[in-house]
């Protein structure tokens, strides 16, 4: 509500007006708001997945639990900050070409990424699946990432292969060794 007062024309008051608005509905849509935002983020740290936005700099805008972990800082220290604060200089060159697809060209990239952080410690795998934000014109604003650790996958992989071609050498040299006695 606001009071105005009304003078005369000798500069004293007469009335007041006062104005006031009904802000019921406007304060019932942020309560709404709040609860949509709030159920989204809790969905976002919830899923086994790293989910991240990226503005048009490289910066994140935004980035759910697991990237708050993985990178170990909390929201403030992600926001405004690009993958060369995260990652180590091959990983972050890496990023930026699959991030410069998406955002550049406007492509959907889906990609297995290979990440160490900045202090060489972590080295994981990850799918990346990376789409455009669009506005109401269609103007890419933004970048969203969704990235899956298949570290444990692609070890699992790497042991079947070295067991495959343990199994091949002895079928090999098996196989030599009964060439070998006709």
């Amino acid at each position: 509500a606001s009071i105005s007062p009304i003078v005369d024309d000798e500069g004293k008051v007469r009335r007041f007006i006062a104005v006031k608005e009904d802000i019921s509905d406007r304060k019932l849509a942020e309560a709404r708001l709040r609860e949509s935002e709030a159920r989204l983020e809790t969905i976002l740290d919830g899923v086994a997945a790293y989910i991240y936005i990226k503005d048009p700099d490289y910066r994140y805008t935004y980035g759910n639990r697991l990237v708050r972990d993985l990178v170990g800082r909390d929201m403030a220290g992600i926001v405004g900050h690009d993958d060369s604060e995260f990652f180590d200089a091959a990983t972050a060159a890496k990023l930026r070409v699959n991030d410069r697809r998406v955002l550049e060209n406007g492509e959907r990239v889906s990609e297995e990424e290979i990440n160490t952080t900045a202090d060489g410690l972590i080295t994981s795998a990850f799918l990346s699946i990376k789409l455009p934000l669009r506005d109401d014109q269609g103007k890419i604003y933004a970048l969203c990432g969704i990235s899956t650790d298949i570290t444990e996958r692609k070890q699992v992989e790497i042991e079947l292969q070295q067991h495959r071609d343990h199994l091949e050498s002895l079928v090999q040299s098996r196989t030599a060794e009964l060439a070998q006695a006709k």
